[in-house]
């Protein structure tokens, strides 16, 4: 059964996309197919003998002789998707890319005003705020 051999996982806006787009251009790496970030030990229940064979099929295509990996930087902030991972992948490296919290922050608030999630208006932002816990 293909899992992976490390997991990237981080913050909002500290450079998994990044970092995970270098890393599938190098020749010895394959990503997960399908796409970037699986959410796989997020939203899946969970057991003890959890049967990973769903999640081995996003690394069935990968060559041999290549290292594969995932990015998933929810499984940062879940406490309970670590603990999944830990106990269903001990032999996953896991790689966490952090930044400085203000500038983290500072680009988080400048994605969601480019994409019209948060204005000047006081009540808007308000709002915003409400809904984004990482704000708490």
């Amino acid at each position: 059964m293909n899992t992976p051999d490390f997991i990237l996982v981080g913050p909002l806006q500290t450079g998994t996309t990044s970092l995970w787009n270098a890393l599938a251009e190098h020749p010895e790496l394959a990503p997960a197919q399908v796409r970037k970030e699986l959410l796989y030990f997020n939203q899946r229940p969970y057991f003890m003998d959890w049967d990973l064979s769903e999640y081995a099929e996003f690394f069935e295509s990968v060559p041999e002789g290549k290292k594969s990996f995932e990015a998933t930087p929810h499984y940062f902030s879940s406490a309970l998707a670590r603990v999944r991972i830990r106990l269903s992948l001990p032999e996953t490296k896991i790689v966490v890319t952090l930044r400085n919290p203000v500038k983290r922050c500072l680009s988080h608030i400048y994605v969601n005003r480019a994409a019209n999630l948060i204005s000047e208006d006081p009540l808007k932002r308000e709002k915003f705020f409400e809904l984004n816990t990482w704000a708490s």
